[in-house]
Order: C-alpha cells, then sequence, then structure tokens
C-alpha cells in the first residue's frame, strides 16, 4: 500500500475552526480508510481477482463459451461484479467466471439474457448473406425503377430500414462505385439509347428519371464530357460514315 500511496498524488480537504497536527493526522487517517476501503471493494462489472475476493475468499463460477465481450455487457446491465479468466486451447473459446455467492440471482438473470442472445444470433442469417442479398436487390431496383426520380440513397436507405451513409458505403465496397453513380449510369445507358432515337430533350429527361431538364444536362456532360446534343451529333456522324462505307 506505500507504494501505491507513493504513486499518487492526495487531496483532504479538512473544515475546522483551528488546523493542528492532531486534525491532519485524522484527516489523512480518514482518507486513507477510504482509499483502502474502495480498493478492497469489488466495482460493477470485471474485477481482478484479488480486489473480488478480498474481503470474501469464496467465489462460484460458471463458464461462458463464445462471444465473452457480449456477457460482459449484459453483465454490467445487471450490475454483476465478476472476475474473468480464459481457458486456454478450447476453440470456441471458453471463459469461467467467478461471481460472489450474494450475486448468484443477478448472474443468473445476465446469463439467461446472454444465451437468449445468442441462441437468436445463431439461427439469424450472416451478416455476409445479408449484405450480399441487400447488393442483389439494390442493382436490381437501380435497373427497374431508372425513370423514378425519387429513385436515390435515402429512398434505398427507407426500402432497406438501413441508415443511408451505410447503404452507400457498402454498396461501394461491393461494387466499386457508390449508388448514386451507379444510378446514373444505369439512366445513362437508357439515355444514350433514346438520343439516337431523335427523342425531345425535356422527354428523355424525364423518362430517364432526371427529374428536371437542367439536372439531366449537368450530370450528362459530367459523366460523357459532351453535351447530350453534340453526343447525338457526334452518332448521327459516324452512322451516316458507316453507311457510306457501306
Amino acid at each position: 500500500m506505500q507504494e501505491d500511496i507513493e504513486q499518487r498524488t492526495m487531496s483532504v480537504t479538512v473544515q475546522a475552526a483551528k488546523l493542528s497536527g492532531r486534525v491532519l493526522k485524522a484527516a489523512i487517517a480518514a482518507a486513507l480508510q477510504k482509499m483502502e476501503h474502495s480498493r478492497n471493494t469489488p466495482k460493477v462489472g470485471r474485477n481482478s481477482m484479488k480486489r473480488l475476493t478480498a474481503r470474501d475468499p469464496g467465489a462460484s463460477t460458471i463458464e461462458v463459451t463464445g462471444r465473452i465481450r457480449s456477457f460482459e455487457r449484459i453483465a454490467k446491465k445487471h450490475e454483476v461484479r465478476y472476475h474473468i479468466e480464459k481457458d486456454p486451447g478450447t476453440d470456441p473459446p471458453k471463459w469461467t467466471v467467478y461471481f460472489k455467492a450474494n450475486q448468484a440471482d443477478a448472474l443468473t438473470a445476465a446469463f439467461k439474457e446472454y444465451t437468449r442472445k445468442d441462441l437468436a444470433r445463431s439461427t439469424r442469417p450472416s451478416l455476409l448473406s445479408q449484405l450480399a442479398k441487400f447488393k442483389e436487390l439494390a442493382q436490381a431496383l437501380g435497373r427497374d425503377n431508372y425513370s423514378d426520380a425519387a429513385l436515390n440513397v435515402n429512398a434505398l436507405s427507407e426500402h432497406f430500414d438501413r441508415p443511408a451513409p451505410f447503404v452507400s458505403r457498402y454498396f461501394k465496397e461491393m461494387n466499386g462505385t457508390n449508388l448514386t453513380q451507379y444510378i446514373h449510369k444505369v439512366r445513362l445507358e437508357h439515355v444514350k439509347e433514346k438520343l439516337l432515337q431523335d427523342e425531345k430533350l425535356e422527354t428523355i429527361a424525364i423518362t430517364c428519371g432526371f427529374g428536371s431538364l437542367r439536372s439531366f444536362l449537368r450530370i450528362f456532360k459530367q459523366y460523357e464530357g459532351v453535351t447530350p446534343t453534340q453526343y447525338r451529333e457526334l452518332h448521327s456522324k459516324k452512322e451516316e460514315t458507316t453507311n457510306e462505307n457501306i
């Protein structure tokens, strides 16, 4: 204990009419006693074995297999004071949880909740399979609903009940392009077909889901490097040249 005291700074507030050596000595003794009591009293959550058994050497045990962090969160929720040791050489990992006998009810409740959640997790589809399904559905929605001007990241976020940043980030990781860019590219493929059919630009903008002619012109130039009119003229000349060669 002396070593611990030497490595720490301690402040003591004393309320007295006159600060004498005797009063100061009593105040420091009371502070040290409180520190010792706190150090030997197990806190809610994980403790060292020494702290857990400082007052009462006895401890009950229970075995936990698998996700120990999930168990610890639940144990803290039930205000269990415990110590954990890992059993080496076991796969899946096995842990021994030490706890005081007077907390048996709290630990039993925590263990039941952990077991219930662990069972639900094991029967749930894997995250990878869920994400793969999401990828397929997102691509299908982009292909089949390209003409809907309301189709965007927020709309898909609501459809899949996932945060918009997650939808956008994951889609980019799986496809190398973000969702907004994917939707634009799908729409532009249909635009190019319609441009060669001499449809009006206003009609193309609406039927391909751009919402307005202004947005359509801006996005087309951004992705293709030319305006829709220039693209149409360019490809019309190519067709004429091809027909002449034939």
